[in-house]
């Protein structure tokens, strides 16, 4: 037998407790229980249906949007694919689920009937501020002359956020609609701490892959080898190639010495295509290592770039600049420290290995070599990568020999100039000029404040702090031959230049000798 009744009132109206009994009566009229399993005749089909799929939908499928657009994105596009068709199915079996078990009338008191509802209506918000994400950076075309903030990347947040907080608390809604199952439906069966279970399991499960994921880009040294996937795939580019490329509609830029095609990418960068389409034939690498960004505002702030961000460059990798295939992370140590001013200083890095061919030089004598930079990072904090230029000049012999060749010229006298700097020669150290911004685990900070090692070439000891170069790399200056060319520069950017004018002074100089370059 089934009863049920309005608490605290005697009055006719919706009952909202309920219950079954069970009693057997033999022959001789003795009454004793009906030995039926209560529990049994407490089961709500529907009920239970509804749990084990919105379960299914939000803690496994949950995990799968989580998964498949944070943590999973060396296959970046077959993971979008499924995110986005994980996410409509995901949304379109909640509607139906819930509408099937749906009470909109809330005075019955019940906790997970009123966060069910909320959640409902959430979820559906959510899902389209999705929709929303990928409809804006796909149609919306992003070629404004400049912007502080694209709408596909504030977009692209909302629908961020707002995923997790439907993931959050669609896992409480499990957790509350397991209890009241289980306790107020079944009449307090013992499952019930199964809802607290399934919450604690789901945010343990986050909080693991959240802790790889921070763990690999704190500690992962993010290096491209240079035989790494789709070698085979790759050609030369020399800088007019890929300048020919660009002029013809290929979507190509250089990070470090690769060039990588952004065709497929652009509508799906999480920053928007703005970002990308402004460095269209550019070199991303300071922006994607977090040094600048290319508008300048308050309310934003270079962004470093997870080693996950790094998985996708890898798959988009299709030639490498041309006679910079070899170039490797190679280990440094500083055992030079010669200061410029009160907080720029010039410092010689010395190959741990010193038997290496590195391309290392103190003089380039090709002057496409101006403006080619090193990628240099510390062990201890790989996270954090920053670009210096080659600047020649500020070698010790190659500094002292340029002044006196410029002050002969200025007092128009002969100079015996030491032309054995103009050869060339390879070398296992390099000299890099560079200022120290005084920033908390700033890598200039790093370098100035690092030990310096017995003698250049020496292994130094355990404790001295080992920095990894590569390079040289990139492009250059890329100067033509012909017409005027106008320098904007500022701080430590001018050192860019000072080979420059080193190179012309030296040219010129042997010319008004009227004898040849060495």
């Amino acid at each position: 037998m089934s009863y049920a009744y309005k608490s605290g009132t005697a009055n006719f109206m919706k009952h909202d407790s309920r219950g079954v009994w069970s009693l057997a009566i033999d022959r001789g009229g003795v009454i004793s229980d009906g030995g039926l399993d209560v529990k049994e005749l407490l089961r709500n089909e529907d009920y239970e249906q509804h749990g084990l799929w919105m379960w299914g939908l939000w803690f496994v499928c949950g995990l799968g949007l989580l998964v498949t657009k944070r943590y999973v994105k060396k296959h970046w596009m077959s993971m979008q694919m499924i995110h986005s068709l994980l996410g409509m199915f995901v949304m379109i079996a909640t509607i139906i689920f819930a509408m099937k078990v749906a009470d909109f009338d809330l005075s019955d008191g019940s906790f997970h009937n009123y966060l069910g509802t909320v959640f409902l209506f959430i979820s559906i918000l959510g899902s389209l501020t999705g929709f929303m994400a990928s409809s804006v950076k796909k149609f919306y075309s992003g070629d404004k002359s400049w912007s502080v903030q694209e709408k596909g990347e504030i977009v692209g947040k909302i629908h961020r956020y707002a995923g997790y907080i439907m993931l959050l608390l669609g896992n409480i809604t499990l957790a509350t609609g397991i209890g009241h199952y289980f306790n107020d439906i079944l009449a307090g069966d013992s499952r019930k701490s199964l809802g607290p279970l399934s919450l604690l399991t789901f945010v343990l499960l986050v909080a693991i892959f959240e802790t790889i994921y921070r763990l690999r880009n704190r500690y992962s040294l993010r290096q491209i080898k240079t035989d790494e996937s789709q070698k085979s795939k790759r050609r030369n580019f020399t800088a007019e190639d890929l300048d020919h490329a660009v002029q013809s509609g290929q979507k190509l830029c250089m990070y470090d010495n690769l060039v990588i095609d952004l065709a497929d990418y652009i509508d799906l960068h999480p920053g928007g295509k703005f970002n990308l389409k402004h460095n269209i034939g550019r070199d991303i690498t300071k922006f994607f290592n977090g040094a600048y960004i290319l508008v300048n505002d308050k309310k934003n702030k270079p962004h470093t770039h997870s080693a996950a961000a790094l998985d996708i460059i890898k798959s988009m990798i299709i030639g490498v600049l041309d006679g910079q295939a070899h170039a490797s992370d190679e280990k440094f140590r500083i055992f030079d420290k010669r200061p410029v001013n009160s907080d720029t200083s010039t410092f010689t890095f010395a190959a741990v290995k010193a038997n290496q061919s590195l391309n290392l030089k103190s003089w380039y004598n090709d002057p496409s070599m101006i403006g080619r930079h090193f990628i240099v990072y510390s062990d201890k904090a790989p996270q954090v990568k920053r670009q210096y230029t080659i600047c020649s000049a500020m070698n010790r012999n190659v500094k002292t020999a340029l002044m006196e060749l410029a002050q002969s010229v200025t007092d128009k006298k002969d100079c015996d100039f030491d032309y054995k700097i103009m050869l060339g020669q390879d070398q296992t150290s390099i000299d890099l000029t560079l200022k120290n911004y005084t920033v908390k685990d700033g890598l200039a900070t790093r370098i100035h404040s690092a030990p310096l090692s017995d003698k250049e070439g020496s292994t130094g000891k355990d404790s001295d702090e080992t920095f990894y170069i590569k390079g040289p790399m990139g492009a250059g200056l890329c100067m033509q031959q012909a017409g005027e060319h106008v320098a904007f520069c500022a701080g430590t950017g001018a050192l860019v230049f000072l080979d420059l004018v080193a190179h012309l002074l030296v040219v010129n100089a042997f010319q008004a000798t009227g004898k040849g370059l060495p």
